[in-house]
């Protein structure tokens, strides 16, 4: 890149380079590094100040119905994130979700198809049946009165990679 158009005149970015990447949707950040950068012939010394490239994405939502669970009812769990959607078309994507029930410590992981119609849109059900302690297995131990929370880990929101375990 060369120029002989531009002045600056005191401080201020005298370059901004804007980079297009190729939309992969998967988590990324790396450094963006400027080995060589030369202004005037060197005269007066330039200052080349590193930086990064972060990949960002949409916020993802997680939902479940109904509002108040009865057990032995179904759950429904729905997610909407956009930028799961991996593969550039609806129906052929998934993500996990964590159901728990915080009274007894029961757990399922569940894993939601993305919907064949509209992509970014996945979803699930889990059953659930009455039990007052967790049973390993498919479905969530649940009595009156019991908070069942569910729990989705967008790991590309709007801020950019998140790293949640």
């Amino acid at each position: 890149m060369a120029t002989d158009d531009n002045v600056l005149v005191g401080a201020g970015d005298l370059i901004k380079v804007n980079f297009q990447v190729i939309d992969v949707r998967v988590p990324a950040s790396s450094a963006l590094t400027l080995k060589h950068v030369l202004f005037n012939d060197g005269t007066p010394t330039n200052t080349a100040i590193d930086g990064s490239l972060t990949i960002i994405g949409a916020n993802g939502t997680i939902t479940s119905a109904p509002a108040t669970i009865i057990p032995r009812e179904t759950i429904t769990i729905t997610v909407v994130d956009a930028d799961a959607d991996l593969n550039s078309g609806p129906g052929n994507d998934q993500v996990s979700v964590t159901v728990d029930n915080t009274n007894n410590g029961d757990t399922v992981n569940l894993t939601l198809a993305e919907d064949a119609i509209t992509a970014g849109t996945f979803s699930n059900t889990v059953d659930t049946e009455f039990g007052t302690a967790a049973i390993v297995d498919a479905l969530i131990q649940a009595k009156a009165n019991d908070a069942i929370v569910t729990t989705y880990s967008d790991a590309l929101d709007a801020a950019g990679p998140q790293y949640r375990h």
